[in-house]
């Protein structure tokens, strides 16, 4: 299984106004994808496909616009849960 950063580095940094990705570059690295939409995104559908950016006829499929910011929300909602922890450490 690919890791955040694998999918969403080349998808998700071409659309800045979404979210940018390069300050959060090794936070993402160690966060497996699917933890990350079941826990975080369950809202966006077929996610394994559209990270190999295949359907599983083989037609090209890739995150829609809706599915993009449902994903910038999401990381922003970890992002947040996490600093809110560290402050209890």
């Amino acid at each position: 299984m690919k890791t955040l950063l694998e999918i969403f580095y080349k998808d998700l940094d071409n659309e800045p106004n979404i979210l940018n990705i390069e300050p959060m570059k090794d936070i993402l690295k160690p966060l497996n994808a699917r933890v990350f939409f079941t826990l975080y995104c369950p809202q966006v559908g077929n996610y394994t496909h559209k990270m190999r950016g295949r359907d599983g006829h083989g037609r090209p499929l890739q995150f829609t616009p809706e599915d993009k910011q449902l994903i910038a929300a999401a990381l922003k909602q970890m992002a947040a849960e996490i600093s809110k922890q560290l402050k209890n450490i």
